[in-house]
């Protein structure tokens, strides 16, 4: 391994070797591969802190989790969705994960892995997801050619309030391939690029457009920026990558892209761009394309200084600082994880309780016990293999139900067994009444008077012999 401080994490569309796979961006050797996660959607691998890192199943609802320094998925971290993830995103403290499911936006806090929100405003399918630099908010872009702007706290804080973005962006027509949110919080841009050969460039405090680069007959598929935010890299379907300068002479806000601007180009790949990253050093540039091949750029000269042949077509690529404890032998995370609860408790406040019974004395099945307006409900919970069969769960169900009445009676012989031995005259009678007392309770009538009525006379009966 080099000296190198900064990796790239990739993931492909064949996964044939690997799901995802981390790079040392000076040598371009394979530092880690993560297995046995499929297929990774694009915008929907992330890390977790510096700990885990999570990837969403292309064609199954499925949430996988890697421990930073393991090639195989936890087990038990891994989720099964309300469907099918179009785009993910873990806030930078490592406490929430934000997901577009259709077009639906899920919160969920991982700590304790409670659903916290479902949030519609989207049209149609949810694209990309990006968190600000400290966390307090998020863009969500979509196919139907929205951008949105929404503050964590609010969807967070289950008020039972309708949830509403702070900012709705209706600039382009066509859906949105990806976006980049700035740093500097309430000073912070947020850009889009759409299919519709159009990159908006927006201002987070007021909520107001201040560019509108429109590249005439170019499908716009990826977009980032440099480290000092003054230049923007604009990844196109016909693989050529854009630098367009922020600081240039003074532009309207409607501004076409001339011929000239358009020399200004990273060439290299021969299909769409699907993903765009830089570094911190503001030297190099990070792609990842259609072709099966990642790239590394130098941005001043513009010349490829490394490409890395995939298997498949690149779904994400993105530069990171190396993870310290990717090569430990035993991982200590910073944050805690939970599995992803699938429904809101929101609504009902209902208490879930993790059992296990043993079913057919060969395996644990899980289950959930929910407590909901002092009523008992038993039903199955989601594993790491789906549902649980619905027969075996009844026969668990059925074996639960034998073992507590066979404690009952026990405890019943042995609670009531003095009653028995009592040489008193009303030493059966008193029997009789404390079973005819544990039948009323079983069928639902509490009627404790007979236990009550035993208790007194044997008082009076020592006070008397005293």
């Amino acid at each position: 391994m080099s000296d190198s401080v900064e990796v790239a994490i990739t993931s492909e569309a064949s996964g044939q070797f690997w799901s995802i796979g981390v790079w040392d961006i000076t040598t371009g050797s394979q530092l880690m591969a993560y297995k046995s996660g499929g297929v990774i959607a694009s915008h929907s691998l992330c890390l977790v802190g510096s700990d885990y890192i999570v990837g969403a199943e292309l064609t199954k609802p499925l949430l996988h989790v890697w421990p930073i320094n393991s090639a195989e998925p936890s087990h038990d971290l891994r989720t099964v969705c309300p469907g099918i993830v179009g785009a993910l995103a873990v806030s930078p403290d490592g406490k929430y994960v934000v997901a577009g499911v259709a077009e639906k936006i899920h919160v969920w806090q991982l700590e304790a892995g409670r659903l916290l929100c479902v949030a519609t405003r989207h049209f149609q399918p949810v694209t990309c997801i990006r968190f600000m630099e400290d966390g307090s908010h998020f863009a969500s872009a979509g196919q139907d050619g929205m951008v949105l702007v929404w503050y964590l706290g609010d969807l967070v804080a289950q008020d039972g309030v309708r949830y509403d973005p702070v900012h709705t962006f209706q600039s382009h027509y066509l859906p949105v391939k990806d976006v980049f949110v700035g740093n500097g919080g309430s000073k912070s841009r947020i850009v889009s690029v759409s299919v519709d050969g159009t990159c908006r460039v927006y201002d987070f405090s007021s909520g107001k457009l201040l560019l509108s680069l429109i590249l005439d007959g170019m499908n716009l598929t990826a977009v980032t920026a440099d480290v000092l935010e003054s230049t923007l890299f604009l990844g196109s379907n016909c693989g050529d990558i854009l630098s367009i300068d922020l600081q240039d002479r003074p532009r309207h806000v409607e501004h076409h892209v001339s011929e000239k601007e358009r020399e200004s180009v990273f060439k290299g790949h021969t299909k769409a761009v699907t993903a765009l990253s830089s570094s911190q050093n503001a030297i190099e540039l990070l792609s990842g394309s259609a072709d099966e091949t990642v790239r590394l750029w130098h941005i001043e000269s513009k010349q490829c200084l490394r490409t890395i042949q995939h298997k498949g077509a690149v779904n994400n690529a993105f530069i990171s600082f190396i993870p310290p404890q990717i090569f430990a032998e035993k991982l200590k995370p910073s944050v805690v994880m939970h599995r992803l609860l699938r429904v809101t408790d929101v609504d009902n406040e209902n208490l879930t309780i993790n059992l296990a019974t043993n079913v057919n004395e060969k395996a644990f099945e899980p289950f959930s016990l929910s407590l909901e307006d002092g009523s008992f409900d038993l039903v199955p919970s989601y594993s790491a293999a789906g549902e649980a069969d619905n027969t075996e769960v009844a026969r668990g169900v059925e074996d639960l139900k034998k073992e507590n009445l066979a404690l009952f009676k026990y405890a019943t012989e042995k609670i009531f067994q003095e009653f028995s031995n009592d040489e008193s005259t009303g030493g059966q009678q008193s029997l009789v009444d404390i079973s005819l007392c544990v039948e009323n309770v079983k069928q639902g009538k509490p009627n404790i008077t007979p236990v009550r009525d035993h208790f007194k006379k044997k008082e009076k009966k020592k006070l008397r012999c005293k």
